[in-house]
Formats: C-alpha cells, structure tokens, sequence
C-alpha cells in the first residue's frame, strides 16, 4: 500500500485559502517621526573678520561655536548658516553652500600629538 501526506494532498487539492493582511491595530503602529526643524540663519552677516576653522576645532563645543561666524574651511568662506549632529553648513557670499561634517574636519585639521 501506499502512503500519502496529509497535508501536501489538503495544499494540492483542497479548498483555496486566501491570506490577505492581518488587521493592523492603532497601538501597535509606530508614531510618525518628526521633520528634523531647520534653525538655518535666514541672513547671514558676512561682515566680520575672517578666520581658520582650525581655530574653532579646539573648542569642545565644535562645531556649535561656530554658528553664525565667518570661516574659512580649505580655501572656501562662508558664514556657518545651520549646524546639524555634527555637520555644519557653510553659506558664501554669493550664495552657494557646502556641507563639512565636524568630526571629519577634526581629525584632518587637528596637529598631531608628538610622541
């Protein structure tokens, strides 16, 4: 005699069970994230004295200090606009902007301890 599976005959030849999405309960499903908000300075005053990022890298607070100052980051200047985590977005004088992540520039720009 001959054996058959159970299950794999009910799969082949019995009834078609359609499975669609499971009800999604209110308290199950994750809040929406929120926009990051922008605090980007609308005007930025490019009338001040320009100096070295490298003077700022020091500082423990880098790259928040340097919101709203005139840098100049390897040759291009601009007037950090908007500080995001650890990026800091650098607006120039014609407009243009360039973003520079702060810890990057750190370990570029930082000296070199001696041993």
């Amino acid at each position: 005699p001959r054996s058959f599976n159970y299950h794999t005959l009910k799969k082949l030849y019995g009834p078609v069970v359609h499975i669609g999405p499971a009800p999604s309960r209110k308290d199950e499903e994750p809040p929406p994230l929120a926009a990051p908000v922008s605090m980007e300075i609308p005007n930025p005053n490019f009338d001040q004295e320009v100096r070295s990022v490298s003077d700022f890298i020091k500082d423990s607070n880098f790259p928040k200090s340097t919101l709203g100052k005139l840098l100049e980051v390897n040759g291009y200047v601009g007037v950090v606009v908007e500080i995001q985590g650890q990026s800091m977005k650098v607006r120039s004088r014609n407009g243009t902007s360039r973003k520079y992540n702060g810890e990057a520039l750190r370990k570029l720009l930082e000296k070199p301890s001696s041993f």
